[in-house]
């Protein structure tokens, strides 16, 4: 849980605020130099408790406990080692007794932009320093070769938040009036610093019309790794040659497991990309720490524009496709959840839109972190827990003609042919009785080797890969939808596939 009631404590003096930090870092120094990777399960439980029992009340040290268990059990699962993933600081900073600034100097960064579903509007994002007094969004058209920008101040809203120690405030504007298909060059910053950030460009969605075709990028799982790396120069490579319009990130964004440096390092990485290429991106089980406190705040998803009450699931249009996100995150229980039973109206409501608007709209692209189909050898995922979500939405899915849905969680590639209810409606993809399913979980993160064999007959087997790699989708008009499976390392097309209809 967000340490909120802490976190106020602590801030009543930066006294108060430096003595603890200095206490957990002295009590966590010996920890880290003795146990290092050898520590068991139990010494881990007992470091916590003692870390954690130095906020001054006994309900922030059990809220405390609960968060920082719930990172350990995170490393666990992942087969990573506790110390050599934090140190001494880093840990104190991650249950919010250290602080951490998200900034060196009061410039903006981590500048990107997303959409909101109306191609005449464009949402941007950044994060400061501090809470700086003017901020604003400077723009023009560059087609109008007009020197005189637009500057919108009135419409930037600020906030922040204090899980894992982190200092900063987000800074978020929304541009109206825009021309549909139209380049734009803006600039942000704050009249209190005088300080902007760097020029980037921009290109407002498509009219929303049949043949205002797209092509969208769509991966999951990246991380901040040296594969991930290779993964986002690949993606700038194919965002200026494959005329890229769109990002779609199907969760487990940076895997910072609760330490906030890692967000802020990987945004000011991919800051050349989601500055000028709408970046939307869903929760994935590693943007649990803190009650998903830095996903729910750096990104601005298009909720209430798709009239959802939370950040985890929405949906927007661009050009001839309708995208929606789903979230198995936090919903356990599922038919006897009613936060579960919302989402399941609200899907079913978006949907019967969707479908009102097919001659406009023709192409429904479902996305999000969890699996529906999928072949990696580890049964409690592409069984049990796969088994569950089919349960809950697959015959939304599949009832409302839903054209491709896009997960990631396996830390590999692979894709379906037509599925419904564990049966191939076809071999082929010519006027698909059903929606086509693709994991793409092949962003950065260590590889899940290991597929299960033979493979089921729902599963195109020839496709199942794993290696680093990026998926690039492409609409024709009403007609076709096109996939390729790109290779990181060599930029190849590992596989693709193209849904036709008539």
């Amino acid at each position: 849980m967000l340490l909120v009631c802490g976190l106020f404590w602590v801030s009543q003096g930066q006294i108060v605020e430096d003595e603890l930090c200095v206490a957990c870092t002295e009590l966590a120094t010996p920890f880290f130099t003795f146990f290092n990777n050898s520590t068991d399960t139990n010494e881990l439980l007992a470091f916590i408790d003692q870390t954690c029992s130095l906020f001054p009340t006994s309900i922030l040290q059990i809220l405390c406990t609960n968060s920082a268990e719930a990172i350990v059990n995170r490393l666990i699962d992942d087969s990573e080692s506790f110390f050599s993933t934090y140190t001494p600081y880093s840990w104190c900073t991650t249950i919010s007794l250290c602080p951490l600034p998200c900034c060196l100097t009061n410039s903006p960064e981590q500048v990107h932009i997303s959409v909101t579903g109306d191609p005449t509007q464009m949402a941007v994002t950044w994060i400061q320093a501090t809470n700086a007094t003017g901020p604003y969004v400077e723009y023009v058209a560059v087609e109008s070769q007009s020197s005189s920008y637009t500057n919108i101040q009135n419409e930037v809203s600020v906030e922040t938040y204090t899980a894992g120690g982190w200092r900063g405030y987000i800074f978020k504007a929304v541009l109206y009036n825009l021309t549909p298909s139209t380049q734009y060059n803006y600039t942000v910053g704050s009249s209190q610093y005088g300080s902007l950030s760097p020029g980037f460009l921009f290109t407002t969605a498509p009219p929303s019309e049949l043949f205002s075709n797209i092509t969208f990028a769509a991966y999951g799982d990246m991380g901040d790794s040296t594969s991930a790396h290779q993964v986002m120069f690949l993606l700038r490579e194919l965002i200026t040659f494959k005329n890229v319009d769109l990002v779609l990130h199907a969760g487990d964004i940076t895997y910072a497991n609760g330490y906030q440096k890692i967000w802020d390092d990987w945004m000011r990485e991919m800051t050349p990309i989601f500055a000028q290429t709408p970046y939307m991106a869903v929760e994935g089980n590693h943007e649990s720490e803190h009650h998903f406190a830095a996903y729910n705040h750096r990104f601005r998803n298009p909720s209430e524009e798709s009239n959802s009450d939370t950040t985890k699931y929405w949906s927007f249009n661009y050009g001839n496709v309708h995208f929606l996100s789903y979230s198995f995150e936090v919903l356990e229980g599922f038919d006897n959840n009613p936060h579960f039973g919302a989402q399941h109206a609200w899907i079913e409501q978006d949907l019967q839109k969707a479908n009102q608007t097919r001659d406009v709209q023709p192409w429904i692209v479902v996305f999000g972190h969890r699996p529906f189909y999928c072949t990696y050898e580890d049964p409690n995922r592409c069984e049990y827990e796969a088994a569950r979500y089919r349960h809950e939405l697959e015959n939304l899915w599949y009832d409302y003609r839903v054209d491709l849905v896009i997960s990631g969680h396996n830390h590999n590639y692979e894709r379906t042919y037509p599925v419904y209810k564990s049966e191939p409606t076809s071999t082929g993809y010519d006027n698909p009785a059903a929606p086509v399913y693709a994991v793409v979980g092949s962003a950065g993160r260590g590889l899940d080797y290991g597929f299960v064999n033979p493979a089921p007959s729902w599963s195109v087997s020839a496709s199942r890969t794993a290696n680093w790699g990026i998926s690039i989708i492409s609409t024709s008009g009403s007609s076709s939808l096109s996939f390729e499976w790109i290779d990181a390392y060599d930029s190849h097309i590992v596989d693709s596939f193209t849904i036709t209809k008539s």
